[in-house]
């Protein structure tokens, strides 16, 4: 069966240095504290999809991939979360886009598909407000 740890570490790395010159995203695997941003933090997606569901050897995950810009300019946080979620941008520049031009997190799963972009808006961190969204992931691994 698919290791969640080794999914979370390898989806950390397609989102790591995605972004506008300067601007590139650090990712966790793991659950922060703390963050940096540019940021993104993934967890397990919380509700009814937080265990695996398994069928003849495979699983389903949900993830939450939450982004955090910077809380210094409205607008510039706001630019970069429009770069980070556009359909249309390169993988260099687009989170979304990149998901999509390496589907299968360089072998760590055999599918990752973005399910939803929502809380977009002002998010709360360990006390401190950043602008953010969170993605819901499903991956399905064997």
């Amino acid at each position: 069966m698919a290791d969640l740890s080794a999914i979370r570490v390898a989806l950390a790395a397609v989102i790591t240095g995605v972004g506008p010159p300067g601007r590139a995203c650090r990712c966790s695997a793991t659950y922060l504290s703390t963050v940096n941003p540019p940021a993104a933090v993934i967890t397990l997606q919380p509700g009814l999809n937080f265990a695996p569901q398994t069928f003849e050897g495979s699983a389903q995950y949900m993830l939450r991939v939450t982004l955090l810009a910077s809380i210094g300019s409205d607008s510039s946080a706001d630019a970069l979360l429009s770069t980070w979620l556009s359909v249309r941008g390169s993988p260099q520049t687009s989170i979304l886009s990149a998901l999509a031009a390496n589907p299968n997190l360089s072998g760590a799963c055999d599918w990752a598909v973005v399910q939803s972009v929502h809380g977009y808006g002002w998010i709360d961190w360990a006390g401190i407000q950043y602008l953010g969204a969170n993605l819901a992931i499903q991956v399905g691994a064997t």
